[in-house]
């Protein structure tokens, strides 16, 4: 636990390279299934991963909600948390009014494809079914960065 909690804590540089999304089966909290792909796209999309233990996890979440809203953008959450937490999931899914916007990754899957590991949480910008922004990690600046490549990627300034 305390290794995932520092690793929620580290801050990444982002990386702005157009990447394909890879074809994993999720699920939302509803019991409904589908592609990863097929939650996301066509885009624009935000798309931040979490889990329950991470701290700068549910910091973040309220300000890409309200990013989201400012930018006319859809914004997906993915719980990386094991099937045997997904009830707290869901609980704060609930206490954060994202348990519509929710999906369940329990084995890190999108992440590893991707071949990002490096902590949380994991913000992605998809457009037109690339990636085109990637950012791990959180601290004050975090949400301007992604303002930033929203304005840069989707002229949305």
């Amino acid at each position: 636990m305390v290794i995932d909690r520092f690793l929620c804590l580290l801050l990444f540089s982002t990386v702005v390279q157009a990447r394909d999304l890879p074809a994993v089966v999720l699920r939302d909290l509803m019991g409904r299934q589908g592609s990863f792909p097929s939650f996301v796209t066509p885009g624009p999309v935000i798309v931040n991963f979490w889990a329950t233990y991470c701290e700068p996890c549910r910091k973040e979440i309220p300000e890409l909600r309200e990013l989201a809203r400012q930018k006319a953008v859809t914004v997906r959450f993915i719980s990386v948390d094991s099937a045997s937490r997904e009830n707290l999931v869901r609980v704060q899914a609930k206490e954060q009014g994202i348990e519509l916007l929710t999906l369940l990754d329990r084995y890190n899957n999108v992440l590893k494809l991707l071949k990002i590991q490096d902590g949380l949480p994991v913000t992605l910008l998809i457009h037109r079914g690339k990636i085109v922004y990637s950012a791990t990690g959180y601290d004050g600046s975090s949400t301007a960065k992604l303002k930033q490549a929203i304005c840069t990627h989707l002229n949305a300034c």
